[in-house]
């Protein structure tokens, strides 16, 4: 057996068509989670679409307001615990971007598959008992 010399290896590319970094695979897995996690917690009942619609509103409406006042905080303001504009905040913190409806629509798709825990990712919901995430979510 002859040793390598890494000096000498071709880099291997992890970006290319059809492949997403895992980074990019993570913030995708996070932000249906979390939106996951407001179809559950403050749409329950309610179809699918007019989920995704009424999640669609709202981000929309606090990213135009709330989120310009809480975009360089560090950390939650206290006035969001316990409101969808918790979940929100932690989505644009994640990725400032606005999900269209039909990719909202996508993350609640399987509302009644097996729940997996993820406080990991966000504390303090664990301690209210709010991760219930679907396993079929964050597909890349």
């Amino acid at each position: 057996m002859r040793a390598v010399d890494v000096a000498d290896a071709e880099p291997t590319s992890l970006r290319g068509p059809g492949r997403r970094t895992p980074n990019t695979r993570a913030t995708i897995f996070i932000r249906d989670t979390l939106l996951v996690e407001a179809a559950l917690l403050f749409h329950r009942g309610v179809s699918n679409s007019a989920a995704a619609a009424a999640i669609h509103r709202r981000l929309a409406l606090y990213r135009a307001g709330g989120w310009r006042r809480h975009r360089a905080d560090e950390q939650l303001p206290t006035a969001l615990v316990g409101k969808i504009e918790e979940l929100l905040w932690h989505l644009l913190k994640q990725h400032d971007a606005l999900p269209s409806e039909r990719t909202i629509r996508a993350g609640p798709g399987c509302l009644d598959s097996a729940p997996l825990d993820l406080s990991g990712f966000l504390p303090g919901y664990a301690e209210r008992g709010a991760l219930r995430f679907c396993r079929c979510v964050g597909r890349a």
